[in-house]
């Protein structure tokens, strides 16, 4: 079950967590101001306390926080331009690795049951395109593990740091919360 509360986890990535297209920077914005919004929604209408300016605090950092993603890409970019390689290579890694790469990570990585098992739905889906592409068959072993060995690095570099504030806050929203649920919306 994906709720709002979630959805913090699942949108500060590089890619959609359902279709493992590039996301931006502008669309993790939307993404998180959307959930800010649904958080004052709550607080508001279940008349919680924000003693310290939790939301406020969140609000200043939806942009450091999703500028991270075009930072990313632009490094991502700059490796690839650096090293010579054409379009179609180029094409391969962005889309097919590096997602393959990064969502087989976050499942190793999470803790969360309801995360990994959306990872884990992520990462089966971007291997198995990653697996089939032309290019990905084509390539000899070796040539295929270098590459993966550098988006195992690449994918490393991402970092989402500033996201333990937000869990923080939507914890503490939880804990003042009936425990019905029924205000909470599904994303």
């Amino acid at each position: 079950m994906t709720i709002a509360v979630i959805a913090p986890c699942t949108c500060l990535h590089p890619f959609e967590l359902n279709q493992n297209r590039a996301q931006t920077t502008e669309t993790v914005g939307v993404e998180l101001q959307s959930l800010l919004h649904t958080l004052q929604t709550v607080r508001q209408t279940h008349q919680l306390k924000d003693s310290r300016n939790s939301l406020r605090i969140m609000k200043n950092q939806i942009e450091s926080l999703s500028a991270i993603v075009d930072l990313w890409w632009s490094w991502v970019d700059q490796c690839l331009a650096a090293r010579g390689c054409e379009l179609n290579l180029v094409h391969w890694v962005k889309d097919y690795l590096l997602p393959a790469v990064y969502w087989q990570q976050q499942v190793q990585r999470t803790k969360n049951p309801d995360l990994r098992r959306d990872y884990q739905a992520a990462s089966l889906k971007a291997f198995d395109c990653f697996r089939i592409h032309p290019l990905t068959v084509s390539s000899s072993q070796l040539e295929r593990e270098k590459w993966w060995h550098w988006a195992i690095w690449m994918v490393s570099k991402f970092q989402r740091s500033d996201i333990t504030l937000w869990k923080d806050v939507m914890d503490i929203f939880l804990r003042l919360m009936p425990q019905d649920g029924d205000y909470l919306p599904t994303v």
